[in-house]
């Protein structure tokens, strides 16, 4: 039997602080309940989360939150990679994801940054 999530989970409130100049005060209530229910549920689908997050609540409220709500992803991306090149200590410079995982795994298309490279001048992916 899974619990609806009742409490965020403190080090996902912190992990996530970043956030909080994008988004208002019940987005980031909402983004860090998701990332605690994601947490202790085990299970990225929407149902999982559904049955973690909301309990009684009705879906319309996830659906909401992950499609109507107003925020910026662009400032999101920014605040992310600010806080990247300070928990790193990355300078300037050009960074390259590795696409290998793209050819192995259908859950790489969750990963932020893998994709195929394009090779504009001749037209063709890299291999």
């Amino acid at each position: 039997m899974k619990i609806p999530c009742a409490e965020r989970l403190p080090f996902i409130v912190t992990g996530l602080t970043f956030l909080q100049p994008a988004l208002t005060n019940i987005q980031f209530y909402n983004l860090t309940m998701i990332a605690t229910a994601l947490v202790l549920g085990g299970k990225f689908s929407l149902s999982a989360i559904n049955r973690m997050w909301l309990g009684d609540k009705c879906v319309s409220t996830l659906s909401h939150f992950l499609s109507d709500a107003k925020f910026s992803t662009a400032e999101m991306q920014h605040l992310y990679a600010l806080q990247a090149m300070r928990t790193y200590k990355l300078r300037k410079g050009y960074y390259c994801v590795d696409d290998t995982m793209k050819h192995h795994t259908n859950y790489c298309k969750w990963i932020h940054g893998v994709f195929i490279l394009f090779d504009h001048v001749f037209k063709t992916n890299l291999k």
